[in-house]
């Protein structure tokens, strides 16, 4: 099995204010480039990173040939939104870029493609809206996109004042893409228009999913008949049946071990590639929480401990499934966990510099 790994890190170049009104000074230098090598657990970067203002977000095309990255901004060639380029990685893992386009509402936060690229989906978070926008033969972004603005809010009036699009995901079935809406507390399923490679715009679902919960993140199990919901402001797994397009709830459990201590926000959430434990990451407690994943889809506490350095965000299993790595935003760092396949609990193992990193991403 081969052993040394390409990490793609996405993150923050240049000052961003999130939700919770902290502005944070981005030290990256745009999409950074590491080598890990999964025998040692050693990571260190590669090669220089390709510029790129804040790609906050990162997500690789399912044939490996393509890197399409939000750029989470405020202001778009003096208008308000942000961006999202579209990049061919080349025989030395290199990117190139191949364009870019707007994405009609401000700080994307998401990116997602369908498994043949033919669609792209992102997430506006502070813009209220989704954006999709067809895929080009050569990887590239097409013109006629599609903008999909949401409306209302929720109960926290700092929070959830208006609409917060934080994931527009794909289900495995290729027809359906949920969208996780912080701000109002809504699943919203959408139908994909696969003649115009596009969203349509009339949703065909939605799921309320509780007052003052923010959903954030959401992942689904690989035969399709699981979402797993991580949500920001209650810092709860949720766990959902999912049918062509119909999310049916099961359970809801602390993504913390130790609910009601230190405020927490959840962060993100990745399923072992095996299917049997379930990862989160929770700033302001700073964690990693493991989970076992029932034979119904419901969840177990398995483990809680440290991340290895300050305000967890994106991290990633490698492609081996033995290691999971963190990106910790304020401490510069990436950390690496050894991860046990039998029982899913982890132990770091060691640490590396990364500047803001927030986006961890595999080619395998």
């Amino acid at each position: 099995m081969k052993e040394t790994y390409q990490l793609f890190v996405g993150t923050y170049s240049r000052p961003i204010r999130f939700g919770t009104g902290e502005i944070l000074e981005g030290r990256g230098k745009g999409i950074h480039r590491y080598t890990f090598d999964a025998k040692t657990g050693t990571l260190y970067e590669s090669t220089a990173p390709a510029p790129a203002e804040n790609p906050s977000y990162l997500a690789l095309s399912f044939d490996k040939q393509y890197l399409y990255a939000v750029n989470e901004l405020k202001e778009y060639k003096s208008k308000a939104g942000g961006a999202v380029s579209a990049y061919r990685i080349e025989s030395d893992g290199g990117l190139r870029f191949l364009n870019q386009r707007p994405t009609g509402g401000a700080a994307p936060c998401y990116v997602g493609l369908d498994r043949e690229r033919r669609c792209l989906t992102v997430a506006n978070f502070t813009g209220g809206s989704v954006c999709s926008y067809p895929l080009c033969a050569d990887g590239s972004l097409g013109k006629k996109g599609v903008i999909i603005r949401h409306y209302g809010h929720g109960a926290d009036p700092v929070r959830q004042s208006a609409p917060h699009p934080h994931a527009a995901v794909w289900a495995p079935d290729g027809k359906y893409v949920i969208v996780a809406d912080l701000g109002t507390d809504d699943l919203t399923v959408y139908r994909v228009d696969r003649e115009n490679r596009v969203l349509c715009a009339d949703a065909v679902h939605s799921f309320f999913v509780g007052s003052r919960m923010g959903p954030r993140a959401c992942v689904f199990d690989q035969r399709g008949e699981r979402c797993y919901v991580l949500c920001e402001i209650s810092s709860a797994v949720m766990t959902f049946s999912y049918m062509d397009g119909r999310l049916e709830f099961l359970q809801a459990v602390p993504s913390v071990a130790e609910p009601g201590g230190v405020p927490n926000s959840g962060a993100d959430l990745h399923l072992a590639p095996d299917g049997r434990f379930l990862y989160v990451s929770n700033r302001g407690q700073d964690s990693i929480t493991v989970f076992s994943v029932q034979a119904d889809g419901t969840l177990q506490l398995v483990q809680a401990l440290g991340c290895g350095g300050r305000t967890p965000r994106n991290f990633a299993l490698d492609p081996t499934g033995g290691w999971v790595l963190v990106g910790n935003q304020d401490s510069d760092s990436i950390a690496v966990f050894k991860r046990d396949v039998q029982s899913g609990r982890l132990a770091l193992e060691n640490k590396a510099f990364a500047p803001t990193p927030v986006s961890l991403l595999f080619r395998a």
